[in-house]
């Protein structure tokens, strides 16, 4: 709409990279950062993290729900040069827009455990996380399931977005912790272990 009536538009909330095309969007500016950034800034934590890691991390599963805010971070950080020397396995997750605790039961549950499963096979098990997911309470089946498989335990390192980090905090009080202890991180707040 602004394009042809050459009107600048301005946004306070748009973060996908691609409005960052000048020539595709000439007249379109934001105030924010886009979603390119979080994922530059992810790979850096990432990176700075794996190269303190007394056993190294060199591989890293990037879980992303299918749409385009994840999907635009997920893609920052899997081309991001901080980490070109790991290997970066990319994980789409079913997307399922969830508002409610209720929403999220009915989350289609084997889905996300078939991915866990494909996630599962790889050798060695990976035991990095890192899930810039959009802002949904998907944490339930995601722990559930993973947990299930055995790749999320006492070894597991999780980076998300503080978006969703609350779900997965307690998702993993609730299920992982009766085990173990887990480290999560967050963009945006201390990690804890």
């Amino acid at each position: 709409l602004a394009a042809p009536l050459e009107v600048t538009l301005v946004s306070g909330s748009a973060t996908s990279p691609s409005l960052s095309n000048k020539a595709q969007h000439p007249f379109f500016a934001r105030v924010i950062p886009s979603d390119s950034k979080q994922g530059a800034g992810l790979a850096a934590l990432v990176k700075n993290l794996a190269e303190s890691a007394p056993d190294g991390w060199s591989r890293i599963v990037l879980l992303y729900t299918e749409e385009l805010y994840s999907e635009g971070i997920a893609n920052a950080f899997a081309m991001d040069p901080s980490v070109s020397n790991m290997t970066v396995l990319k994980e789409p997750l079913p997307w399922l827009p969830v508002r409610s605790s209720q929403e999220a039961a009915d989350y289609d549950y084997a889905r996300i455990l078939a991915v866990a499963k494909r996630i599962a096979a790889y050798r060695p098990l990976p035991r990095i996380f890192v899930l810039p997911v959009n802002p949904q309470d998907i944490a339930a089946p995601l722990v559930r399931a993973f947990h299930e498989v055995g790749l999320f335990n006492e070894h597991s390192v999780v980076f998300t977005s503080e978006s969703v980090v609350d779900g997965i905090r307690r998702e993993f009080d609730r299920v992982v912790n009766e085990q173990a202890n887990w480290h999560l991180a967050s963009i945006g707040k201390p990690a804890e272990a």
